[in-house]
Formats: C-alpha cells, structure tokens, sequence
C-alpha cells in the first residue's frame, strides 16, 4: 500500500481485529499444599499445576510426556522439604497459547512463595529468614545479599504500616531457580 502510494501509510487494527488470531499465555490453576513440621520445617510440600500446553497444541509433545514449560519454577524448588510432590494436569486450550517471557515460572514460583510466605506467618518467623533457613543449598544464596532495610511480612500489614514506610522500602521477597 505505502508503494502504491509513494509515502509511508499509519495502518490501525482495531483491538478487536488485533487480537483474534494472536497467542496468549495459558491460563492456569495452581494448588500448594504444605504444612510446617518440627522446629517449623516444612514437612509436606505438594504443587498441582493445571494448564494447557503449548508444546502439545504444536504437535511436539509425545503422549504420556510432561510440557517443560508448564512446569518450570515447580521441579527446582530450592526449599527444603522432607515430603515434596509436584504435579502437572494438561488441560485442553480454547485459545492458541504461546511463549509470554515466562510461563511457568511466573505462575508455579508466584503459587510457592505464596505458600512459603503462608508458612512463614504460620511459624512466626521473619518471610526473609524463614526462606533463608529453608534453602537447601549456599549456592542459592549467592544472588540473595544482605537486607538493610527489608521488613518482613509487608504484604499482611495494615495499609498504615505501609505508608509510614519509606519509599525506597522493598515489599516483597521470593526465590525462584531457572535453569
């Protein structure tokens, strides 16, 4: 059209128009199960993911096999645990699903730090402390550096805590291994 034309042409799609064949990122539903054992330990960890799989829409997943992708942030966990079980239940897709920078890790890491947070209230223990006792190795930590002013359990204080904060203040704390 801009050939046709001799000059550079502004072509608009309407929302409606520019979504309809684009891909998204798969829906999913994500239950964690844990419990807190002795010394506040975590005794019981269970993660069950449900969502579609882009491999398997693409044709490039074999019957019986697990989509990485769906799992990713669930299989590494770097917390500790003396009971660990980590499930994943393809669901089918009613839209084209695709690659949006992270697919499972920023549902399966978001569900366990919900439920390490969760824990971590349970026990009493600082979020941040808590997580650090749980890492099952120093090579998790290297990434992780001291916290001048971090304060623990931001998300469950009242909306006054948070704004006698100062603005510089973090308000959350998580950790997530990608391999």
């Amino acid at each position: 059209m801009a050939k046709a034309l001799g000059k550079p042409v502004k072509l608009t799609w309407q929302r409606e128009q520019d979504l309809t064949h684009d891909q998204y990122r798969p829906m999913a539903l994500e239950r964690v199960r844990a419990g807190l054992g002795a010394g506040n330990s975590v005794s019981d960890f269970w993660a069950r993911n449900m969502s579609p799989s882009i491999s398997a829409q693409r044709g490039r997943l074999p019957a019986g096999a697990v989509d990485s992708s769906a799992v990713e942030g669930l299989t590494a966990s770097p917390y500790a645990s003396t009971s660990t079980l980590r499930e994943w239940c393809q669901l089918g897709a009613c839209a084209p699903v695709s690659y949006w920078r992270s697919v499972g890790h920023s549902i399966n890491a978001f569900a366990a730090e919900c439920a390490i947070d969760e824990l971590a209230v349970a026990a009493g223990a600082d979020p941040y402390q808590f997580r650090r006792r749980l890492m099952t190795s120093s090579r998790h930590w290297r990434c992780w550096t001291p916290r001048p002013v971090w304060q623990a359990g931001i998300r469950h204080r009242q909306r006054a805590a948070l704004a006698a904060l100062p603005s510089a203040s973090p308000s959350a704390v998580s950790a997530s291994r990608w391999s």
